[in-house]
């Protein structure tokens, strides 16, 4: 009887580390569309800083998908680069 209690105890305890590492990993992952479009814009820049102008187009590229009002904008960008 003794030896179910701990079983139990233990099923317990790896199932709550289980939940709070499934929820802080989920929480982790959830950045804004504001923070998602600043790092692609800033990964955007260094590649340009870098002359690695083909990478610095598909992350321009990724910014227009998070916010498509930026087509015009990065449009006159790229072109300028």
């Amino acid at each position: 009887m003794r030896r179910n209690i701990k079983i139990q105890t233990f099923f317990r305890v790896v199932a709550g580390i289980i939940l709070v590492s499934s929820t802080l990993f989920l929480a982790a992952g959830c950045a804004s569309k504001e923070e998602k479009k600043a790092k692609h814009f800033d990964k955007a820049q260094e590649y340009i800083a870098r002359n690695e102008l083909k990478k610095a187009a598909i992350e321009l590229k990724n910014v227009v998908q998070l916010d498509p009002k930026m087509t015009p904008h990065m449009s006159n960008w790229e072109k300028s680069i």
